[in-house]
């Protein structure tokens, strides 16, 4: 049985480690945000001289960082402590910018490989253990 909790890519931001998890909640708001399926995010973000790039990455990692914190206020029972978009942009810089980006992209990829992942432990849990091969 695999462990359902959500892996995600690991982002020091800030001076704070985060685990960006695109979760649920975190694909809903991006698709509400930009008005897009989710599978074109690395579309909306391949422009990185786009006068919106820093903006968006900024939106986006906004959303991933706070489901991070809200996770570990469910774990926790502490009071989340949320950023605001304008807080991470005040933090977000062309030093940093790369690293957020790819923590991004990492965090989508690996949700879809996790989700990938759990189908087959499914489908290898359905198969008769008494079965054999021949």
């Amino acid at each position: 049985m695999s462990d359902i909790r959500p892996a995600g890519a690991p982002l020091k931001f800030a001076g704070i480690k985060y685990e960006l998890l695109f979760t649920v909640n975190v694909i809903d708001e991006v698709q509400d945000a930009f008005d897009i399926h989710i599978d074109d995010l690395i579309t909306l973000l391949g422009d990185s001289k786009s006068r919106d790039f820093r903006r968006n990455v900024a939106k986006i990692l906004t959303y991933l960082i706070n489901e991070a914190i809200l996770i570990k206020s469910d774990e926790t029972g502490e009071e989340p402590k949320l950023l605001t978009e304008e807080y991470v942009r005040r933090h977000l810089s062309n030093v940093n910018m790369s690293e957020c980006f790819a923590a991004i992209c990492s965090a989508y990829s690996l949700s879809f490989l996790r989700i990938a992942k759990e189908e087959d432990d499914i489908g290898e849990e359905d198969e008769d253990p008494n079965a054999t091969s021949g």
